[in-house]
């Protein structure tokens, strides 16, 4: 309920990848629907956004609404998402930047790149946010971090991985990526866990989707 339309889009956005064609009679009538009711929530409107991006070209010009209204939340102090516009930074959370940055990935395939203030500003985010032990916790360390969790480092791994395929650093700044990088995967070898969410006790399906 907190993201409308967003679990519609999910199940749609999984059956075109088993590679269901968008006019099956079991796919067309979810796409019919999502268009005609608009998201509000940010993870609504990402997922709608990689849907919207994997489909044929008819459906790219709703990709670029969607992806315009994506970045229009962006936060850029500190860098990330929140639920809603417009951002409150003090509920910025690293699972929702992940969430949105990977959807303007996928739209990079069909409509323009990542703008690079966008790229940047994530990148050094997330790098400031790691802690000690290599791990992410929930919250950026500017709005409260927290102990890490399987999930929010494997989300920031990911999406670190991401702005280098997207916007690759050179020299010092790319020693300082790989070595956050290395650390993360260091994390992941020792607390990995295919029952349980390391660092935290709820959410299995997250900390593996992620």
């Amino acid at each position: 309920a907190a993201q409308p339309t967003g679990r519609t889009a999910l199940v749609a956005l999984a059956l075109v990848l088993t590679g269901m064609p968008s006019e099956h009679p079991d796919l067309a009538p979810a796409l019919d629907w999502l268009e005609a009711n608009p998201a509000d929530g940010t993870y609504a409107i990402a997922v709608r956004l990689m849907l919207w991006s994997r489909l044929p070209p008819r459906y790219h010009e709703l990709a670029a609404r969607e992806r315009t209204r994506l970045l229009a939340r962006f936060c850029r102090s500190p860098p990330g998402w929140d639920y809603r516009d417009p951002p409150r930074p003090h509920m910025l959370d690293h699972s929702l930047t992940q969430f949105a940055f990977q959807a303007l990935a996928d739209s990079a395939m069909v409509l323009a790149p990542i703008p690079k203030r966008v790229v940047v500003a994530i990148r050094e985010g997330f790098l400031r946010s790691q802690n000690p032990d290599g791990g992410w916790a929930y919250r950026p360390i500017v709005t409260g971090g927290g102990a890490s969790r399987g999930s929010m480092t494997a989300a920031a791994l990911a999406t670190l991985a991401l702005a280098e395929r997207t916007l690759p650093t050179t020299g010092a700044s790319s020693r300082s990526v790989r070595r956050a990088m290395a650390k993360a995967a260091d994390w992941l070898d020792r607390n990995f866990a295919s029952d349980s969410h390391p660092g935290h006790s709820e959410h299995l399906y997250y900390w593996m989707h992620a």
